[in-house]
């Protein structure tokens, strides 16, 4: 029984990582609050999750602030460019469904508009993960998430699923936002990954074993 108490039996390092899913969702918590740096928040998370949930290599603190540095100029210029086309979009939906409750534009525009932001939203949401595995120019990272997404739809599709469903979550269980950025991008990685390391080179991924690697040292 005391078995089950040791360091590196099964139920104490679930917990550990559990541990360490909450503390990542508070740190990426307090540095999205200035709203600009969401982009590299989001691309820590997604760096850290890997290496430290994943992978089980180097520390969550030194795995997220590595890539937040690393990424800052990058990943800011993509938060701005996909906050305003998701915003153009969401508000461009909403018009149309304000006009289709007074029939003044056919349904159809309206579930026409929505499925289009759901694949922009798909696209979307490739791209720091992306950007947290690959290093490209913002022009190709943009260019290739949308092929990676074309090419592997039924992947690019469940990251909306997954993100409506940790912000319902969030709205019935409030308390769950300790823990649900975190649990979205679980998500996303183990999802991503594979699809990831299909486009990956061998000397990429000697190059990304090599990192995580000095991570753990």
């Amino acid at each position: 029984m005391f078995n089950l108490f040791k360091y590196d039996s099964p139920l104490v390092q679930t917990c550990n990582k559990i541990v360490d899913c909450i503390c990542l969702s508070i740190l990426w918590l307090i540095t999205s609050l200035p709203v600009v740096t969401v982009g590299a928040s989001t691309t820590a998370l997604y760096y850290a999750i890997n290496a430290c949930i994943r992978c089980d290599k180097g520390g969550i603190w030194r795995s997220y602030w590595r890539s937040f540095r690393t990424n800052f100029k990058q990943a800011t210029i993509l938060w701005f460019l996909l906050f305003l086309i998701c915003g153009l979009l969401g508000g461009s939906c909403y018009s149309a469904y304000v006009l289709c409750l007074n029939g003044a534009l056919p349904k159809e525009m309206f579930f026409f508009l929505l499925i289009v932001l759901a694949l922009v939203m798909a696209w979307a949401n490739m791209i720091f993960p992306y950007l947290a595995k690959f290093q490209n120019s913002t022009k190709m990272i943009l260019k290739n998430c949308f092929g990676i997404g074309l090419l592997n739809l039924h992947i690019a599709l469940l990251q909306p699923v997954f993100f409506v469903l940790v912000i319902v979550c969030i709205v019935f269980f409030p308390i769950a936002i300790l823990c649900a950025p975190s649990v979205y991008m679980v998500l996303s990685c183990y999802t991503l990954e594979p699809v990831f390391r299909k486009y990956m080179s061998e000397e990429d991924r000697a190059k990304e074993e090599a990192l995580l690697q000095e991570l753990k040292s």
